[in-house]
């Protein structure tokens, strides 16, 4: 009896433990696809590409399967060609490529929830393919490929989590990783401060932070203008002496009189949808909500908190802990981890990187590989290549007497330097002595690359901002600050959710939560606040400042400030400069160190065009210059008007000419030597065949 008790205690004591640390989830079923960025070839007989799913610690994968799409050149063994699935390293699933012959043939092959993890996953697709009899010849034969098509994609069904009053899950529910664009509401006073506002702004460039490859969408209210989003979740920023009744009725005593002197973030059920939250950030004065909105921002801090509400007083240091800026950039520290390369022949890994905008890359940079391989290559013929965008930069006889430990550097050539993205290909050609054509398991050659590869970046501080280095000069070290926005007089919630999607965008460039930036009204802009870098939004009907700056602007308005004029750099019809949005960067005429970025139209339809745009990276990524132009359906118009940058393309334009011309001089010289060989030896036999006569 006593042995049936105790046997019946320990189950109901595991099953208790398994209800108590189980998660529970939603019962609807989400879909999200992570397609290829583009298409992936591969020529030899072993190859291997690579690539990343994120999965969100949210989510509850249901189910999973990668749909490739491929074309391939013909096969002699059909019966050995295969292509093989790695997830994290582990071998899944092997398909045959017998039969196989049409463009964009299409296989999908299951993914088990139990080889995915969160967070960064990694699908391997390898393939071993044979079109002739002999295996080194094949690996060199360019007719020897295969190509595998953007179309294809890992497709995930899962459920979200349930939401829970522990503020450790934030910024869930308010923005859900599942969804393709989120959106969030914040809301402010009627009548809201500088401070407050200045709070919603800091809030918004977090939120890009965060989410840096997910347009967010951020809608700023004032209290009684959310009647078309009351069944939505909400987030409210306001000081104790600006709370309305309605949000003084959330929180308890206690509560009320822990913000007189400090600060609070609390989860409530919304008060206008029961199945809605709204976060509360509560404050007694403008410092306080800036702590709060910090404290936010900061995950190590926000994911100790299993509760619904947290008090912030003085003595929580609530910044990021700053990270040294360095002129290495590590492997392991842009998320890759220890690199493995294993077969014969080509092995390629692909990795990429983007150099911070505030910076211009010098020459004596360089790419450090720590390497090692295997000794049972032909060292005469393997060596090791990188390419930066493509380029080929350089490459490195591997040596027997190195392969323990190889550490190879490859300089950055000036041209690729200047660019601030750089996606790095990795290949090694390791070729196989003629015994080992037929090498297998314990004889399969390798290589490694070691995490702690890096790159250096030897570099200046960038001076000229223009649109493809923006966010510079308003993110500068990895941090916002020492900047402004100024907004019209009496700005709507467009005008400022136009502010906060300038806010989200630029928090993709973001490190960490050390962000100072104020908000303010045209009107009230003093000569402290004109030393910043600033942004100004509007035209020139509602925000004085934009008259202000016409004098200092590259496009100018007319006199009656009705249209946009021409210029030495661009000619514009009266009606078309009636109806066109204008982005320029102006030299700040308040302080010769400074910048200030207009967004300006001469109609308030003209910004509201241009608001979609602007927390929009693939529409970023097509301005350039400091001056654009968009017209009404959105086409662009780059204009250079700075020496600096006009200078740059000019020499740029130079060196293509050059390489251009030296490349023909090269092509024309070595034509005419061979002419002149090939004549010479003509002569020779002749004058021989004549001496034997």
């Amino acid at each position: 009896m006593k042995k049936f008790i105790s046997v019946l205690l320990g189950i109901v004591i595991l099953f208790s433990t398994n209800v108590y640390g189980a998660v529970d989830y939603e019962e609807s079923i989400n879909t999200k696809e992570f397609n290829f960025v583009g298409d992936m070839e591969s020529i030899g007989v072993n190859s291997s590409k690579t690539f990343y799913v994120d999965i969100d610690k949210e989510w509850d994968a249901t189910n999973c399967f990668l749909n490739l799409v491929f074309t391939q050149s013909e096969l002699l063994d059909e019966k050995e060609s295969t292509l093989t699935i790695d997830v994290n390293g582990l071998s899944i699933s092997s398909v045959k490529l017998a039969g196989r012959k049409n463009y964009k043939e299409e296989v999908k092959i299951p993914i088990k929830k139990e080889y995915l993890r969160d967070g960064s996953n990694e699908i391997k697709i390898k393939t071993y393919r044979r079109i002739t009899d002999k295996i080194c010849t094949d690996d060199v034969n360019t007719g020897n490929w295969i190509v595998l098509h953007k179309e294809s994609y890992v497709h995930l069904d899962f459920k979200n989590i349930k939401d829970t009053d522990a503020l450790e899950e934030y910024p869930y529910p308010y923005v859900k990783s599942s969804d393709a664009e989120g959106k969030v509401n914040i809301i402010i006073p009627d009548n809201y401060t500088e401070g407050e506002l200045s709070s919603a702004m800091v809030l918004s460039s977090n939120f890009g932070s965060r989410y840096k490859n997910k347009k967010i969408g951020i809608d700023i209210r004032t209290v009684s203008t959310i009647n078309d989003i009351e069944d939505e979740n909400l987030i409210y920023i306001g000081k104790k002496d600006n709370i309305t009744e309605d949000i003084t009725n959330l929180i308890t005593d206690e509560e009320k009189n822990s913000i007189i002197n400090g600060g609070i973030v609390k989860e409530v059920i919304s008060p206008f949808n029961n199945s809605k939250k709204m976060l509360l950030i509560l404050g007694s004065n403008d410092d306080t909500l800036l702590k709060n909105i910090k404290f936010l921002a900061n995950k190590d801090l926000i994911s100790q908190v299993s509760k619904n509400s947290i008090y912030i007083d003085d003595e929580l240091d609530v910044d990021d802990i700053e990270k040294e800026e360095k002129d290495k950039l590590y492997f392991k520290d842009l998320n890759y981890g220890d690199i493995n390369l294993k077969g014969p022949f080509s092995q390629e890994y692909d990795l990429n990187c983007n150099i911070p905008k505030d910076r211009i890359v010098q020459g004596g940079s360089k790419i450090v590989l720590n390497t090692r391989y295997s000794k049972n290559i032909d060292f005469d013929n393997s060596v090791a290549t990188l390419y930066i965008n493509s380029i080929p930069i350089g490459s490195k006889k591997l040596s027997e007497e190195n392969s323990d430990e190889d550490i190879m550097e490859f300089s950055i050539p000036e041209g690729i330097s200047e660019k601030n993205y750089y996606d790095l290909k990795i290949r090694f050609d390791l070729e196989l002595k003629d015994s080992f054509c037929d090498a297998r398991g314990a004889d399969t050659p390798w290589a490694f690359i070691s995490r702690d590869s890096y790159i250096y970046t030897k570099y200046k501080k960038r001076q000229e901002a223009a649109f493809n280095t923006y966010p510079f000069p308003f993110v500068q070290d990895g941090e916002l600050k020492d900047s402004a926005i100024v907004v019209p007089d009496n700005p709507t919630n467009k005008d400022l959710s136009r502010a906060a999607s300038i806010m989200e965008f630029m928090g993709n460039d973001v490190k960490n939560n050390n962000v100072d930036i104020k908000v303010v009204k045209s009107s009230q802009i003093d000569n402290e606040l004109k030393n910043l870098n600033l942004i100004v939004i509007g035209t020139p009907q509602n925000n004085s400042l934009i008259k202000e700056l016409n004098n200092s602007s590259k496009i100018k308005f007319d006199e009656s400030f009705n249209r946009f004029v021409s210029n030495d750099k661009i000619k514009l019809t009266d009606s078309y400069g009636e109806n066109i949005s204008v982005l320029q960067f102006i030299k700040s005429p308040y302080n010769n160190n400074k910048q200030i970025l207009e967004i300006s139209s001469a109609k308030e339809d003209g910004l509201e065009n241009i608001q979609k745009y602007m927390n929009d990276n693939s529409f970023m990524e097509k301005i350039n210059g400091d001056v654009a132009i968009i017209d009404a359906s959105g086409e662009i118009k780059n204009i250079n008007t700075s020496s600096e940058l006009a200078n740059a393309s000019e020499n740029k334009s130079k060196k293509d000419v050059f390489n251009e011309k030296t490349i023909f001089f090269i092509v024309i010289t070595s034509f005419m030597i061979i002419l002149i060989i090939t004549g010479t030896i003509l002569m020779i036999k002749k004058y021989k065949a004549h001496s034997k006569k």
